[in-house]
């Protein structure tokens, strides 16, 4: 778990099975880390969910290349279930 998204950029972590973004992140924009994530060789196919409190940020996280999003707030297991139907959907691939 990462509070910005500079560690992505520099490509110095291990790869996850997911990335759950956040639009909001520290030193960065969550839709440019998504973009970002979408658009390199190695993390292209994982599945990114993005979330927010900020209105009509759907659409934005889609057109970055997200998966996914969660509207916050948010009940607990329907954030699970949308988490879990992604790294389902990861796995069969």
């Amino acid at each position: 778990m990462y509070s910005d998204g500079k560690i992505i950029f520099e490509n110095s972590y291990t790869y996850p099975d997911l990335y759950l973004l956040d639009k909001q992140l520290s030193g960065s924009d969550g839709l440019a880390v998504c973009n970002y994530l979408k658009t390199n060789e190695q993390t292209k196919e994982i599945p990114v969910v993005m979330m927010s409190a900020y209105p009509n940020v759907e659409e934005l996280a889609l057109n970055a290349g997200a998966d996914g999003f969660i509207e916050k707030p948010f009940a607990v297991q329907s954030f699970l279930k949308a988490i879990q139907m992604h790294l389902q959907k990861q796995m069969a691939e």
